[in-house]
């Protein structure tokens, strides 16, 4: 019932992954995109994107509805995040990609769970794919992170600058 108005909703999402893509270890331009210390602060439109669309769903849409809308939706991120991951099986993520996925992930978990649903509907197996996927990237990169000293400010909309991106490592996704 939803699946189309969802599809249209997560194109911020699949822009906002075409851009990472730059980044692939396997493009020639990648190299180019390493030299310059990409900002998390990217991805900022696609959280107020999905927090407008939230406080509107509920608004305008009713409780019985809006819960189901907010899954599908929710389920479709995943599923465009998802996909984008399998695209890239066999290559390893940059750091930079890691980085965002990672947030993005959390981010979209702290939101949705945010507007009421619940952590059992939020964790599913998209979830845990991703998640999986996350821990392995990260585990691969260890030594990259260590020989170059990564550290991606997250610049928040507020303009605070000293707020450091944490990995899914935590509880909360």
């Amino acid at each position: 019932m939803f699946t189309h108005t969802c599809e249209q909703l997560s194109t911020c999402l699949a822009a906002l992954l075409r851009r990472i893509s730059r980044y692939d270890t396997d493009s020639l331009l990648s190299h180019i995109f390493s030299l310059v210390n990409p900002k998390l602060n990217i991805v900022d439109p696609l959280f107020s994107f999905v927090r407008q669309n939230n406080v509107q769903i509920m608004q305008e849409i009713h409780k019985s509805y809006s819960n189901e809308l907010l899954l599908v939706w929710y389920n479709s991120l995943l599923g465009t995040m998802c996909g984008w991951l399998t695209e890239r099986e066999n290559i390893d993520l940059h750091h930079f990609q890691l980085v965002a996925i990672s947030t993005i992930l959390r981010n979209l978990f702290n939101e949705f769970s945010s507007q009421g649903l619940t952590e059992d509907e939020l964790r599913g197996a998209t979830y845990r794919m991703i998640h999986n996927r996350i821990e392995y990237e990260e585990t691969m990169n260890i030594e990259y992170t260590r020989d170059y000293n990564y550290d991606y400010n997250y610049e928040t909309s507020n303009g605070d600058n000293n707020q450091h991106v944490e990995h899914v490592n935590s509880d909360d996704g």
